[in-house]
């Protein structure tokens, strides 16, 4: 993982066997065989709109220096940060 503070509106994709929705959201333990699909499936990563207000906040504060990025890893929730996983059209 890299630049995570840099680029935000860049989306990635990847493709699982799994439903990976349902295994961000779900709050108790699961059964991986009842995520997967037979095939696997095209997902997009990217960040919402307030996530990446919340980021570019604390990069003007902090900068994205080492010893800033450190500082506001520190000072936020790290789930708050991570991209939202949703499944694309093949």
């Amino acid at each position: 993982m890299n630049n995570i503070f840099r680029n935000l509106d860049k989306v990635g994709t990847a493709s699982y066997h799994y439903q990976v929705e349902r295994f961000e959201n779900e709050v108790l333990e699961i059964d991986l065989a009842e995520l997967k699909y037979s095939e696997a499936r095209l997902y997009s990563f990217d960040l919402t709109g307030d996530q990446k207000k919340t980021v570019t906040n604390y990069m003007s504060v902090y900068d994205d220096s080492p010893t800033g990025i450190s500082r506001i890893l520190s000072k936020v929730y790290m789930r708050r940060l991570f991209r939202q996983a949703s499944q694309r059209q093949q």
